[in-house]
């Protein structure tokens, strides 16, 4: 699945269409989460006009985020690849909409010196709730400060940890935040499975869709 086909959610258009700086996405492991924000990594980077460009999409874990992430994003970005992804580092280099090229990479949150240093135009936190609050406030949020780069922080609800707290400053603050709830336990109404149209289930990780087509 390449970005071009590509159809979201209704419950994620919001999403794609928000204009603020921060989001909040609180829904179940079945919302189809995933693939809505790797499309929306993908679109950042297609769409910057900003030198350099680099995005990235977190999880507390690196072979956690190369699981859940890591193929969908490939599969989106295939179109526009510059060079082909490096497997060792995690990182796809695409071609974006200005003549530049857009470095998207795929981590972990477990080890954050790693992160120190770079720069980021856009950052995805997963499973916001198990990553360590001074990951995000002395290491991703200053690496975003710079070039005014924007976070979306999404999870499932699971007491009141970090996730919880940043669900709660996005819901008092609706001018800086944007807010997606899925009711009180993240579930949208009117959920159906995302899929293709040959019926391949797209909340599946897709390691696990193969081993499931064996």
């Amino acid at each position: 699945m390449n970005l071009n086909e590509y159809h979201p959610r209704d419950c994620f258009l919001p999403f794609h269409r928000r204009d603020k700086r921060w989001a909040v996405v609180v829904a179940h492991r079945r919302a189809g989460k995933t693939v809505a924000v790797c499309a929306d990594i993908v679109i950042g980077a297609l769409e910057t006009a900003l030198p350099r460009p680099q995005f990235a999409y977190l999880a507390p874990l690196r072979e956690q985020a190369k699981r859940v992430a890591w193929q969908y994003l490939k599969d989106l970005t295939k179109p526009f690849w510059s060079k082909k992804p490096n497997e060792a580092e995690l990182k796809i280099e695409m071609d974006n909409a200005h003549g530049g090229v857009s470095v998207i990479y795929v981590g972990g949150a477990d080890n954050p010196d790693s992160l120190r240093g770079l720069y980021f135009d856009g950052v995805v936190i997963d499973e916001v709730g198990d990553v360590r609050p001074s990951t995000w406030y002395s290491v991703l949020r200053p690496a975003l400060s710079d070039r005014q780069g924007w976070a979306c922080f999404m999870g499932t609800p699971r007491g009141r940890n970090m996730f919880w707290n940043l669900r709660e400053e996005a819901r008092l603050n609706p001018k800086t935040h944007m807010l997606l709830e899925g009711g009180p336990k993240g579930r949208f109404d009117g959920e159906t499975p995302n899929v293709l149209k040959d019926g391949e289930d797209l909340d599946i990780p897709p390691y696990l869709r193969k081993k499931r087509r064996r």
